[in-house]
């Protein structure tokens, strides 16, 4: 009987991927490289690089994709958003400016157009860091990227940062506030 229940779940498993490859069901995800608490804003300190990875899935596990078109969105809520699509051999180093907020972007060289990404797997997509901004500011992130044969890009999820100033600002202001306090004291 176990062994039955275990074909049984093998020959579901098989064909919904057959039918999400048939459907085109194809996916774009990207995440921090390092663990996040998912559903909220990733904290972002100025001048600190954070890591991206993505992910395609095309429906065709180990299968190997050419990168035709790689792009990122930029926004800030009521701003209009900054898109950025990168042409092949173009420097993958990119400056954005949203209102007051100077955010830098740079691709990996393995997510870059003329790459091949494998389906399935998890692969460096990236690099960002706020060169300048507003702290409390929140900004979001979306990718997206057309592999050979694809008619159109596929979208990727949206990330959400929220620029906080680094522990030692924070000591420092708290400091700074004590010292205010003791001086007020003495008089």
């Amino acid at each position: 009987m176990k062994h039955l229940l275990l074909g049984v779940l093998a020959i579901a498993l098989a064909a919904g991927a057959a039918m999400a490859a048939l459907n085109g069901i194809e996916t774009l995800e990207i995440r921090v490289a390092q663990p996040v608490d998912k559903g909220e804003a990733i904290p972002i300190v100025p001048c600190e690089w954070i890591y991206l990875e993505a992910h395609v899935s095309m429906g065709d596990p180990g299968s190997e994709w050419h990168v035709d078109q790689v792009s990122m969105h930029f926004e800030i809520a009521g701003v209009p958003p900054v898109d950025y699509i990168m042409p092949p051999g173009v420097d993958p180093f990119v400056q954005v400016t949203l209102v007051d907020t100077v955010i830098d972007w740079e691709f990996d060289p393995n997510a870059v157009p003329c790459n091949m990404v494998t389906d399935c797997q998890w692969f460096p997509w990236g690099k960002i860091h706020v060169a300048d901004g507003v702290y409390c500011t929140y900004f979001t992130v979306r990718a997206d990227i057309r592999l050979t044969g694809q008619s159109a890009p596929m979208d990727s999820n949206t990330l959400t940062f929220h620029i906080v100033p680094e522990p030692t600002t924070l000591l420092m202001f708290g400091s700074g506030i004590v010292g205010l306090v003791a001086l007020g004291r003495r008089r």
